[in-house]
């Protein structure tokens, strides 16, 4: 074998083995599940973002307001767990403005 034929074959394997990863990339990444719990704090509530049962995201303050605040309630807790799962699982970004939290009725925000 010749020195240019080695390394075309070199190459070739490695484009080949490059393409491979991107595949299990890709694959692997349809098989992740999401989903939310809500839990209790001392102070109040939060929720946590759970991908194949293990937490993602943990958020027990309220995010976007100035003050380190945890959710009064957890209905306010569960209701922007919600929307951010559902951000999650439409492949868009995992923030929220304080437009939102006023917009699900979180009264922190309103203050």
């Amino acid at each position: 074998m010749t020195k240019t034929n080695f390394i075309a074959l070199l190459l070739l394997m490695v484009f080949l083995v490059s393409c491979s990863e991107k595949k299990n990339r890709r694959n692997k990444t349809v098989d992740k599940v999401l989903s939310m719990e809500v839990f209790q704090t001392n102070e109040g509530w939060g929720y946590n973002i759970l991908m194949n049962d293990k937490v993602f995201i943990h958020q027990d303050m309220i995010p976007a307001i100035h003050a380190a605040k945890p959710f009064s309630s957890k209905q306010d807790a569960e209701a922007l767990g919600t929307l951010m799962l559902s951000k999650l699982k439409e492949n868009k970004m995992a923030a929220v403005s304080v437009d939102e939290l006023k917009e699900l009725g979180i009264k922190e925000a309103l203050e």
